[in-house]
């Protein structure tokens, strides 16, 4: 099981490296609570989600997604890879395959 744990950090490192790179293509925005469904859903069962945030740089784009691990929660909002994201700033959230 460590293992596999492992080799999923690599990935969202790796994933990480090419999203800093990219400028993301605004996805459609889903209901809070089907956002924090799929993020409870992954937490309990390790899987890899991308969180898109609604929030835009002074040129307009979208700050770079949040991939990995759901960490934890808090009321407010949602902990992706030790990074804090809060709920009213959620755009829309995919579990990775």
């Amino acid at each position: 099981m460590e293992w596999l744990l492992l080799i999923r950090s690599h990935l969202v490192l790796v994933k990480e490296d090419v999203q800093r790179y990219q400028k993301p293509q605004k996805l459609p925005r889903i209901p809070l609570n089907e956002a924090q469904h799929i993020l409870q859903h992954s937490c309990v069962n390790y899987h890899i989600v991308t969180v898109q945030q609604n929030i835009e740089t002074t040129d307009g784009h979208l700050i770079p997604n949040v991939t990995g691990l759901v960490n934890g929660f808090t009321e407010l909002g949602v902990y992706i890879n030790q990074q804090f994201i809060s709920f009213e700033d959620i755009r829309t959230v995919i579990r990775e395959k």
